[in-house]
Protein backbone atom coordinates (compact mmCIF):
# COMPACT_ATOMS: atom_id res chain seq x y z
CA UNK A 1 0.00 0.00 0.00
CA UNK A 2 1.20 3.68 -1.09
CA UNK A 3 -0.35 6.49 0.00
CA UNK A 4 0.07 10.21 -1.68
CA UNK A 5 1.95 11.60 1.28
CA UNK A 6 4.40 8.36 1.30
CA UNK A 7 7.52 7.70 -0.80
CA UNK A 8 9.01 4.03 -0.46
CA UNK A 9 12.61 3.14 -0.99
CA UNK A 10 13.95 0.18 -1.61
CA UNK A 11 17.64 -1.06 -1.55
CA UNK A 12 18.58 -4.24 -3.94
CA UNK A 13 21.65 -5.85 -3.48
CA UNK A 14 22.36 -7.34 -7.24
CA UNK A 15 24.95 -9.95 -5.97
CA UNK A 16 23.34 -12.51 -7.50
CA UNK A 17 23.56 -16.16 -6.65
CA UNK A 18 24.18 -17.99 -9.71
CA UNK A 19 21.43 -20.92 -9.20
CA UNK A 20 19.12 -18.25 -8.71
CA UNK A 21 19.49 -16.63 -11.84
CA UNK A 22 17.23 -18.29 -14.30
CA UNK A 23 14.20 -17.30 -11.79
CA UNK A 24 15.38 -14.00 -12.29
CA UNK A 25 15.75 -13.75 -15.91
CA UNK A 26 12.54 -15.43 -16.15
CA UNK A 27 10.34 -12.17 -15.50
CA UNK A 28 12.45 -10.06 -18.05
CA UNK A 29 10.88 -8.93 -21.25
CA UNK A 30 12.66 -10.11 -24.51
CA UNK A 31 14.06 -6.07 -24.97
CA UNK A 32 15.52 -6.95 -21.50
CA UNK A 33 17.25 -9.74 -22.30
CA UNK A 34 18.57 -8.70 -24.88
CA UNK A 35 19.99 -5.79 -22.98
CA UNK A 36 21.43 -8.28 -20.70
CA UNK A 37 23.14 -10.15 -23.04
CA UNK A 38 25.36 -7.21 -24.34
CA UNK A 39 26.82 -6.80 -20.41
CA UNK A 40 29.95 -8.70 -19.45
CA UNK A 41 29.46 -11.73 -17.02
CA UNK A 42 32.69 -10.79 -15.08
CA UNK A 43 33.41 -7.15 -13.60
CA UNK A 44 37.29 -7.25 -14.62
CA UNK A 45 37.51 -7.34 -18.29
CA UNK A 46 40.17 -8.87 -20.46
CA UNK A 47 42.31 -5.43 -20.83
CA UNK A 48 42.12 -5.65 -17.08
CA UNK A 49 39.19 -2.47 -16.86
CA UNK A 50 36.59 -2.43 -15.01
CA UNK A 51 32.92 -3.16 -15.68
CA UNK A 52 30.65 -1.16 -13.32
CA UNK A 53 27.54 -4.01 -13.94
CA UNK A 54 27.66 -7.47 -14.66
CA UNK A 55 25.09 -9.54 -16.46
CA UNK A 56 23.84 -10.67 -13.15
CA UNK A 57 23.85 -7.56 -11.88
CA UNK A 58 21.57 -6.12 -14.77
CA UNK A 59 19.43 -9.27 -14.68
CA UNK A 60 18.92 -8.98 -10.58
CA UNK A 61 18.26 -5.16 -11.11
CA UNK A 62 15.82 -4.93 -13.67
CA UNK A 63 14.03 -8.26 -12.28
CA UNK A 64 13.83 -6.37 -9.10
CA UNK A 65 12.05 -3.09 -10.49
CA UNK A 66 9.92 -5.50 -11.97
CA UNK A 67 9.07 -7.34 -8.79
CA UNK A 68 8.45 -4.41 -6.74
CA UNK A 69 6.56 -2.27 -9.73
CA UNK A 70 4.23 -5.87 -9.49
CA UNK A 71 3.63 -5.59 -5.68
CA UNK A 72 2.21 -2.50 -5.95
CA UNK A 73 0.24 -2.85 -8.72
CA UNK A 74 -1.55 -5.71 -7.97
CA UNK A 75 0.20 -7.81 -11.26
CA UNK A 76 2.82 -10.39 -12.00
CA UNK A 77 6.34 -9.38 -12.88
CA UNK A 78 5.53 -10.55 -16.45
CA UNK A 79 2.67 -7.98 -16.90
CA UNK A 80 4.59 -4.79 -15.87
CA UNK A 81 5.26 -2.35 -18.85
CA UNK A 82 8.40 -0.21 -18.54
CA UNK A 83 8.32 2.69 -21.59
CA UNK A 84 10.75 5.03 -21.54
CA UNK A 85 10.06 9.16 -22.40
CA UNK A 86 12.09 11.20 -24.85
CA UNK A 87 14.42 11.95 -22.56
CA UNK A 88 15.36 8.08 -21.24
CA UNK A 89 12.99 8.38 -18.26
CA UNK A 90 11.18 5.15 -17.70
CA UNK A 91 7.72 5.29 -16.13
CA UNK A 92 5.17 2.70 -16.36
CA UNK A 93 2.72 2.06 -19.07
CA UNK A 94 -0.73 3.11 -18.17
CA UNK A 95 -2.58 0.24 -20.24
CA UNK A 96 -1.04 -2.20 -17.21
CA UNK A 97 -0.26 0.64 -14.68
CA UNK A 98 -1.59 3.46 -12.37
CA UNK A 99 -1.66 6.66 -14.17
CA UNK A 100 -0.60 7.84 -10.82
CA UNK A 101 2.05 6.08 -9.89
CA UNK A 102 5.53 7.16 -10.12
CA UNK A 103 9.19 5.68 -9.72
CA UNK A 104 12.74 6.37 -10.39
CA UNK A 105 15.70 4.08 -9.67
CA UNK A 106 19.61 4.15 -9.47
CA UNK A 107 22.42 1.66 -9.57
CA UNK A 108 26.07 2.12 -8.55
CA UNK A 109 28.57 -0.80 -8.27
CA UNK A 110 26.23 -3.54 -7.37
CA UNK A 111 23.62 -2.05 -5.62
CA UNK A 112 20.75 -0.33 -6.37
CA UNK A 113 18.26 2.24 -4.93
CA UNK A 114 14.33 2.16 -6.31
CA UNK A 115 11.93 4.77 -5.40
CA UNK A 116 8.20 4.39 -5.32
CA UNK A 117 5.33 7.30 -4.72
CA UNK A 118 2.15 8.06 -6.09
CA UNK A 119 0.74 11.80 -7.37
CA UNK A 120 4.73 13.08 -7.05
CA UNK A 121 7.51 13.56 -9.58
CA UNK A 122 10.60 11.66 -8.21
CA UNK A 123 14.50 11.22 -8.84
CA UNK A 124 16.98 9.20 -6.99
CA UNK A 125 20.63 8.71 -7.34
CA UNK A 126 23.60 6.48 -5.98
CA UNK A 127 27.15 6.66 -6.15
CA UNK A 128 29.95 4.60 -5.36
CA UNK A 129 32.59 7.33 -3.45
CA UNK A 130 35.65 6.77 -5.96
CA UNK A 131 39.31 8.21 -5.71
CA UNK A 132 40.95 7.36 -8.74
CA UNK A 133 38.77 10.28 -11.01
CA UNK A 134 39.63 13.94 -11.44
CA UNK A 135 37.01 15.53 -9.11
CA UNK A 136 37.96 18.89 -10.31
CA UNK A 137 38.25 18.71 -13.78
CA UNK A 138 35.06 17.05 -13.82
CA UNK A 139 33.92 19.14 -11.06
CA UNK A 140 34.31 22.47 -13.10
CA UNK A 141 33.34 21.40 -16.23
CA UNK A 142 29.94 20.37 -14.88
CA UNK A 143 28.50 22.01 -11.80
CA UNK A 144 27.71 25.46 -11.66
CA UNK A 145 30.76 28.11 -10.51
CA UNK A 146 29.11 29.03 -7.70
CA UNK A 147 28.29 24.89 -6.72
CA UNK A 148 32.23 24.70 -8.14
CA UNK A 149 33.52 27.71 -5.37
CA UNK A 150 31.70 25.97 -2.70
CA UNK A 151 33.53 22.58 -3.34
CA UNK A 152 36.63 24.68 -3.56
CA UNK A 153 36.02 26.02 -0.35
CA UNK A 154 36.04 22.84 1.48
CA UNK A 155 38.68 21.85 3.13
CA UNK A 156 40.75 19.14 1.31
CA UNK A 157 39.97 15.83 3.20
CA UNK A 158 36.36 16.56 2.97
CA UNK A 159 36.53 17.37 -0.64
CA UNK A 160 36.53 13.79 -2.27
CA UNK A 161 33.12 13.12 -0.44
CA UNK A 162 31.23 16.41 -0.95
CA UNK A 163 31.72 16.16 -5.31
CA UNK A 164 30.04 12.84 -4.44
CA UNK A 165 26.80 14.10 -2.25
CA UNK A 166 26.97 17.08 -4.94
CA UNK A 167 26.77 14.65 -8.07
CA UNK A 168 24.28 12.49 -6.60
CA UNK A 169 22.02 15.64 -5.87
CA UNK A 170 22.50 16.73 -9.21
CA UNK A 171 21.68 13.56 -10.37
CA UNK A 172 18.60 13.31 -8.75
CA UNK A 173 17.42 16.33 -9.08
CA UNK A 174 17.61 16.59 -13.26
CA UNK A 175 16.42 12.65 -13.04
CA UNK A 176 13.41 14.21 -10.90
CA UNK A 177 12.66 17.03 -13.64
CA UNK A 178 13.23 14.37 -16.54
CA UNK A 179 14.87 16.71 -19.10
CA UNK A 180 18.31 17.60 -20.25
CA UNK A 181 19.17 21.15 -18.69
CA UNK A 182 22.78 22.18 -18.06
CA UNK A 183 23.68 21.32 -14.46
CA UNK A 184 25.61 25.23 -15.07
CA UNK A 185 22.49 26.64 -14.67
CA UNK A 186 21.19 25.13 -11.61
CA UNK A 187 22.96 25.84 -8.43
CA UNK A 188 23.09 22.84 -5.26
CA UNK A 189 24.55 23.23 -2.41
CA UNK A 190 25.40 20.95 0.35
CA UNK A 191 22.90 21.66 3.59
CA UNK A 192 24.15 23.30 6.51
CA UNK A 193 23.40 20.31 9.23
CA UNK A 194 22.15 16.71 8.80
CA UNK A 195 18.78 16.06 7.58
CA UNK A 196 18.23 19.24 6.34
CA UNK A 197 17.31 19.59 2.32
CA UNK A 198 20.08 20.55 -0.22
CA UNK A 199 20.01 24.65 -1.80
CA UNK A 200 18.41 24.86 -4.88
CA UNK A 201 18.66 27.49 -7.36
CA UNK A 202 17.57 27.74 -10.83
CA UNK A 203 17.07 30.44 -13.43
CA UNK A 204 13.40 28.86 -14.40
CA UNK A 205 10.22 29.18 -12.09
CA UNK A 206 10.86 27.34 -8.96
CA UNK A 207 8.79 24.37 -8.56
CA UNK A 208 8.15 22.11 -4.88
CA UNK A 209 11.10 20.00 -5.36
CA UNK A 210 12.28 18.43 -1.76
CA UNK A 211 15.81 17.64 -2.53
CA UNK A 212 17.63 16.09 0.08
CA UNK A 213 20.31 13.51 0.54
CA UNK A 214 19.51 9.85 2.30
CA UNK A 215 21.36 7.69 3.86
CA UNK A 216 21.73 4.38 1.72
CA UNK A 217 23.19 2.19 4.63
CA UNK A 218 26.01 1.54 3.00
CA UNK A 219 29.85 2.30 3.45
CA UNK A 220 31.06 4.24 0.77
CA UNK A 221 28.19 5.33 -1.04
CA UNK A 222 26.26 8.34 -1.64
CA UNK A 223 22.54 9.08 -2.42
CA UNK A 224 19.88 11.47 -2.91
CA UNK A 225 16.47 12.11 -3.31
CA UNK A 226 14.53 15.11 -5.27
CA UNK A 227 10.20 14.70 -4.98
CA UNK A 228 7.77 17.07 -5.02
CA UNK A 229 7.34 18.28 -1.87
CA UNK A 230 7.37 19.74 0.22
CA UNK A 231 6.18 17.19 3.01
CA UNK A 232 5.90 13.33 2.88
CA UNK A 233 6.93 10.21 4.49
CA UNK A 234 10.03 8.24 3.59
CA UNK A 235 10.26 4.55 4.54
CA UNK A 236 13.34 2.58 4.07
CA UNK A 237 13.84 -1.32 2.59
CA UNK A 238 16.03 -3.85 1.71
CA UNK A 239 14.76 -6.34 -1.01
CA UNK A 240 16.59 -10.11 -0.24
CA UNK A 241 18.43 -11.14 -3.07
CA UNK A 242 15.72 -14.61 -2.93
CA UNK A 243 12.97 -12.55 -3.36
CA UNK A 244 12.41 -14.14 -7.26
CA UNK A 245 13.35 -17.68 -6.14
CA UNK A 246 9.77 -19.01 -7.25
Amino acid sequence: MLLPDEVHVWHVPLSLDRALLPAWTRVLSVQERLIAAGFPSERTLHLGDVCEMTRENYIAYRSALRLLLARYLGHTPEEVIIATDAHGKPFLDTSTGDDLFRFNSSHSWGHALIALTRRRSIGIDLQRIDPSGAIFSIAQNRFSPRTFAALQALPIPERLQAFFRLWSLHEAYFKYLGCAESWKDVTILLASSPGEPAILQMPWEQDSCALCEIDPGLPGYTAALAVTGPQYRLSYWQLPVTALAR
